[in-house]
């Protein structure tokens, strides 16, 4: 099942790459968090990873059912 991305905040792209072949997008790897969040919006940040969360746990509540 594809987790719809049509509702993207323009921020969402701090954090994924790309798409695996099922459509899920791939998150970054921030191995510097102090230098991430300095770098953008605190409030962007933790907006754009609690959207990709809250698909990742809508993908498998869905595929639970």
């Amino acid at each position: 099942m594809e987790v719809s991305g049509s509702a993207q905040t323009p921020y969402y792209s701090l954090i994924t790459e790309g798409k695996n072949p099922r459509g899920i997008p791939g998150a970054k790897f921030i191995d510097n968090i102090e230098d991430f969040l300095h770098s953008t919006n605190l409030e962007a940040a933790l907006g754009a990873l609690n959207e990709l969360y809250s698909k990742v746990g809508n993908y498998f509540s869905i595929g639970s059912a």
